[in-house]
Formats: C-alpha cells, sequence, structure tokens
C-alpha cells in the first residue's frame, strides 16, 4: 500500500477481500470520500481519524470490535460493520449524517447510542442481540429496517415511522397477534404495509 501515500487527491478507493490489514498509509489520503475495506484484515481504525470527508465506509467482514476513531468522521453517510465483533455503538452517537447503517451479524443489543441518528433511511439489525426498539421511535426518515433473527417482540415504537416501507421480521419473538396488530394500525392510518419474511 506503500504507493497510495502519495494519491492524496483519491477520493475512492476499494481494498475489499484484499490482504490489507495495517491502515497507516492511508493517513495522508484526507480526501477520501469512500473505502472499502470488507473481506480484509483490519482491526486497528486509528489511522482513519483524519479522513474526515468520508461518507462511505464498509468494515465488513473484518476484525474489527472498536468503533471509537470513527467518532470523528462526521461526514459519514453509510456504513457498513456487518459480521464484526462490533458490540459498542457509542461512537456513532454523534454521526448524524449517516443515511445507511449496516450492524447485522454483530454483537449488538443496545441501540440507545442510535437515538440521535434520525436521518437514518435504513438501518440492518439482522441476527444481533437486539430486542428494544424504543431508541428507534423518533426514526421518523426510516424507510427500510431488518429485524430478522433478533430478540424483538414489541414493534410499539415503530408506530410513529410514517414512511417505513419495508420491515423485516423473520425468525423474531413478534407474536402473529403483535404484527396483526401493527399491520391493522398502519393500514387504518393510510401507510404502507410491506412486511417480508
Amino acid at each position: 500500500m506503500a504507493p497510495l501515500v502519495r494519491l492524496t487527491a483519491l477520493q475512492h478507493l476499494d481494498l475489499n477481500s484484499t490482504r490489507v490489514a495495517d491502515l497507516a498509509p492511508l493517513v495522508r489520503l484526507t480526501a477520501l470520500q469512500s473505502l472499502d475495506l470488507a473481506g480484509t484484515g483490519v482491526s486497528n481504525l486509528a489511522p482513519l481519524a483524519s479522513l474526515t470527508a468520508l461518507q462511505s465506509l464498509d468494515l465488513s467482514r473484518t476484525k474489527v470490535t472498536d468503533l471509537a476513531t470513527l467518532a470523528h468522521l462526521t461526514a459519514l453517510q453509510s456504513l457498513s460493520v456487518w459480521e464484526t465483533g462490533v458490540a459498542d455503538l457509542a461512537p456513532l452517537a454523534r454521526l448524524t449524517a449517516l443515511r445507511s447503517l449496516n450492524l447485522s451479524f454483530t454483537l449488538v443489543a443496545d441501540l440507545a447510542p442510535l437515538a440521535s441518528l434520525t436521518a437514518l433511511q435504513n438501518l440492518d439489525l439482522a441476527f444481533t442481540r437486539v430486542a428494544d426498539l424504543a431508541p428507534l421511535a423518533s426514526f421518523t426518515a426510516l424507510q427500510s429496517l431488518d429485524l430478522s433473527g433478533t430478540r424483538v417482540a414489541d414493534l410499539e415504537p415503530l408506530a410513529s415511522l410514517t414512511v417505513l416501507q419495508r420491515l423485516r421480521l423473520s425468525g423474531t419473538q413478534v407474536a402473529p397477534e403483535v404484527r396483526a396488530t401493527f399491520i391493522a394500525a398502519r393500514r387504518a392510518r393510510g401507510l404502507p404495509v410491506l412486511l417480508t419474511e
């Protein structure tokens, strides 16, 4: 990756499924807007702290467990950390520009740190430890939500999400009567009902 050091005007970089593990050579690429590190050996995100122009970051299938560095990347609009060891979402609390967030197949259980991310349009929580959706009650821009394989049983926090168009509930603990009540309430208000398995 050493040759990359000189490419300071680079805006998009795709390192998907490469052997990259050390991100130090990227520290001066401050013009980067899109970075794909999925399927790499990356675990330490510290060198990304200076990449404040980043709008899209894919860390899927990496060794990342700590998102603390991302707290500085407030321009991020899209973030994927699926199939990582991530559990703590506190560093994401200030990323209010986020529109798309994929947390599927992580150790995430507590969504409270996301409460301020009200611009989110797409949120994937599939196969996480999430049970309480209360922090999502103010996500009025949310259009797509995947809860497959979670511990969710109560859909009441989603009642105010008027633009929600797609909701996946397969493998959740949502009882048939709860699902039926949710659908009926949305239909009564003329809201879209697109439950998918």
